[in-house]
């Protein structure tokens, strides 16, 4: 995955997932979400034919559940839990990454992956 190029990527949501990019409207946040997406697929080790695919899907998954009104925040003392309640949506993004995964035969520790 050394050759994954992420401005590529960034570029290639910004055309074909221009929904999720207006809702950010920020660049440095698109290439953050991208560089931890690289972060969480590297480990999987997929074949070069998908690993781009894998990233931008990955990324859009993170920007759907941080653009979505579907967070929720526990708060216990001084400590505050955020996140993304998935059983109220339908991500297709977290879906097809698991489509590929599944058909690659990749995952973590023999487990599918699944959105938080």
């Amino acid at each position: 995955m050394d050759d994954l190029k992420v401005n590529e990527i960034v570029k290639d949501i910004r055309v074909y997932n221009t929904d999720l990019t207006k809702k950010l409207d920020d660049d440095n946040l698109l290439t953050d979400y991208v560089n931890r997406a690289v972060i969480y697929v590297s480990p999987l080790n997929p074949p070069k034919v998908v690993a781009s695919t894998l990233v931008r899907l990955w990324a859009c998954h993170l920007m759907t559940n941080a653009t979505s009104n579907n967070v929720t925040s526990k708060k216990l003392g001084q400590l505050t839990e955020t996140y993304a309640d998935t059983s109220k949506n339908d991500d297709e993004f977290l879906d097809e990454f698991n489509r590929l995964c599944n058909q690659y035969d990749l995952s973590n520790s023999g487990t599918t992956l699944y959105g938080f």
